[in-house]
C-alpha cells in the first residue's frame, strides 16, 4: 500500500506535465490486464532495481513501474494502458543507451529481459531471437551446444539484440557477411496503434509494410514500436576455429602505429576485421589492435604475422579459438560496467589524414582518466556493397566508426571528464562525416539528424507519420512525425 500511495502521487504530478486529467497510474489494475507470468516491478523491488541500473551508471532515471512481460498481449495491453495516462513510455532491453534513452522519469518501462527465447534452426541456417535476448546469452548457448553456425552479432556481449539491431549492427563478421540488419530475415513488433505486425523480408503485403520494413534496419531503437522477436541468417563456421590477436604499441609509437593500422585496414581481404583501441591495458595505456581472420588458418596467421614482422610492435599475440567462444572472452573489454561514462560517435570516411592521426594521439593522451577509451571499428567490405538508401542504415562507404568512451568512478567530479570528450568531438568534427546512431549522443547537437541518418532521415519522417503520428515512441532525439516536429 506504501509503494501505491507513493506511486498515485507521482502519477497525479506527472499528469500534470503531460495533459490534462490523464487518471492515476495504478498498479493493480495493469496487472489484471497481464498474463500470469508477467510482474510489475515498483520502486524497491529488486527487479525494479535491476532494470534502472543501466551499465552506464551517470544515468539515474526513475519511473513509476517497471513491466516485465513474458507474452506479446502483455506488450499490447502495457502501451495501451500507458497512453491512456499519457504517461512517459520507454522500452528496455540489453541497458546499453548510454544516454539513458532505455529509461524515463515518472512514466512506465517495458523492460524485455523475461522474453528471451532463441531457436536455432540448423537445416534453414536460421537464428529465431526473442527481443529480451542479450549477445552473451546467445554465444553461452552456441558455446554449450557446440554450434557449428555463427550469427553476425555484437561485439560488446552483454548489449541487447533488439537496440543493436535497429541501429544496423555492426560485427567483427561485418566484413564477410553485411551488418546485421543485412542478414535479418524477418521481425515482430507492436505498433502505437497496438497493433501486432509481423514482416517477412521476403512476402511484404502492402507499400506500409515494404516503408517499414526498411525503417527497422538502421533507423534505430524506439522509434517505431516495441520489438518482439527477430529472424536472422546464421552461417557455417569456415573453420572450427578462427585465427585471433592482438598487436600493442607503446606511448612513444602511437602516431606511427596508427599509421600502420590505417594503411592495413586498406590492405586485408574481406575474410578479415582489425579493431583499433587506446585503452588502459595492466598498468599502462596502449593503442591496440585487435585482429580477427574469418577463413582459412594459414591465411590468417599469415597475415597477422606479416604485420607484426613488418611493423614491430611492443606486443602482439595470436589465438586459434571457436568464434562464439572468442566473442564471450573479448565482448567484456569495453563495458562502462557501473562507472560513469559519456559515450559519443563518428563515421570517419576514409583514410586517416596524418592531421587527424595527431589529433587522436594528442586528445587521448590528456584524457583525465585511465577508465577512458578510444576505439575504432573496421568497416567496409561486404557491408559497404549495401547501397545507402536501401536500407535506413546511411554509413555504407565510410571506413571507420569512432567511439569515444570517456569513463570515470561515481565519486569523481564529472566536469572534466565531459569536457575532455566534448573538446575531442568538437576538434574531430572537420574529418567526419556523421555519426552512429547505437552510439547516440546525450548531450544535444544541431545536426543530429543528418549526423545519424544522412539523406535516409526525410524518409524517416514520412514513415513515422504513417507509423506513429501522435508520437507516442519518442525521446530527446527520436524521429518526429511531421507534426510533432520540436517536441519530444
Amino acid at each position: 500500500m506504501k509503494h501505491l500511495l507513493v506511486l498515485c502521487a507521482v502519477a497525479i504530478l506527472c499528469s500534470g506535465a503531460h495533459g490534462a486529467d490523464n487518471g492515476v497510474f495504478d498498479a493493480g489494475h495493469l496487472k489484471n490486464k497481464l498474463s500470469p507470468s508477467a510482474r510489475i516491478a515498483l520502486p524497491g523491488d529488486a527487479e525494479y532495481i535491476a532494470a534502472v541500473t543501466l551499465d552506464n551508471s551517470r544515468i539515474q532515471k526513475r519511473p513509476l513501474a517497471v513491466v516485465l512481460p513474458t507474452e506479446t498481449n502483455d506488450i499490447v495491453e502495457t502501451l495501451l494502458y500507458t497512453q491512456k495516462l499519457r504517461l512517459p513510455f520507454s522500452v528496455r532491453g540489453g541497458g546499453h543507451s548510454a544516454a539513458g534513452y532505455s529509461l524515463n522519469d515518472g512514466g512506465i518501462v517495458l523492460y524485455t529481459a523475461w522474453m528471451n527465447k532463441t531457436v536455432l534452426n540448423p537445416v534453414k541456417e536460421t537464428l529465431y531471437v526473442e527481443a529480451g535476448v542479450v549477445w552473451k546469452d546467445l554465444y553461452e548457448g552456441l558455446v554449450r551446444s557446440k554450434s557449428e553456425f555463427i550469427p553476425v552479432a555484437g561485439g560488446c556481449s552483454t548489449v541487447g539484440v533488439a537496440g543493436f539491431t535497429l541501429g544496423g549492427g555492426y560485427s567483427w563478421l561485418s566484413r564477410s557477411y553485411g551488418m546485421a540488419i543485412d542478414n535479418l530475415l524477418s521481425v515482430t513488433m507492436v505498433s502505437a496503434a497496438g497493433q501486432v505486425v509481423h514482416l517477412n523480408g521476403d512476402s511484404l503485403k502492402s507499400e506500409q509494410e515494404r516503408d517499414l520494413w526498411w525503417a527497422l534496419r538502421g533507423g534505430g531503437g524506439g522509434n517505431f514500436g516495441v520489438m518482439i522477436d527477430f529472424t536472422f541468417k546464421v552461417y557455417k563456421k569456415q573453420q572450427p576455429k578462427i585465427v585471433a590477436g592482438d598487436v600493442c604499441f607503446r606511448r612513444e609509437d602511437w602516431i606511427r602505429g596508427m599509421k600502420a593500422y590505417d594503411r592495413w585496414a586498406n590492405e586485408m581481404s574481406n575474410a578479415s576485421a582489425c579493431y583499433g583501441r587506446f585503452a588502459l591495458y595492466g598498468s599502462e595505456r596502449l593503442l591496440c589492435i585487435g585482429y580477427v581472420h574469418n577463413g582459412p588458418l594459414a591465411t590468417g596467421m599469415k597475415e597477422l604475422t606479416d604485420f607484426i614482422i613488418r611493423e614491430e610492435p611492443y606486443s602482439s599475440s595470436m589465438t586459434h579459438m571457436d568464434f562464439n567462444e572468442w566473442e564471450l572472452h573479448n565482448g567484456v573489454i569495453t563495458a562502462v560496467a557501473g562507472n560513469h561514462a559519456y559515450i559519443k560517435s563518428g563515421v570517419i570516411p576514409d583514410d586517416m589524414s596524418d592531421e587527424l592521426i595527431h589529433l587522436l594521439v594528442e586528445m587521448y593522451d590528456k584524457a583525465p582518466s585511465n577508465k577512458t577509451m578510444l576505439q575504432f571499428v573496421h568497416l567496409r567490405g561486404k557491408m559497404s556493397q549495401v547501397p545507402a538508401t536501401a536500407t535506413a542504415y546511411w554509413h555504407r562507404k565510410a571506413k571507420f566508426v569512432y567511439q569515444t568512451k570517456s569513463v570515470w568512478r561515481p565519486e569523481e567530479d564529472s566536469e572534466p571528464h565531459m569536457n575532455w570528450a566534448a573538446e575531442l568531438g568538437q576538434r574531430i568534427a572537420p574529418y567526419l562525416s556523421g555519426a552512429y546512431v547505437n552510439y547516440i549522443d546525450a548531450v544535444d547537437i544541431p545536426d543530429w539528424k543528418h549526423l545519424y541518418y544522412g539523406k535516409n532521415y526525410e524518409r524517416l519522417v514520412q514513415i513515422k507519420n504513417q507509423w506513429d503520428p501522435e508520437n507516442f515512441f519518442s525521446f530527446d532525439k527520436s524521429i518526429r512525425p511531421e507534426s510533432k516536429v520540436g517536441s519530444f
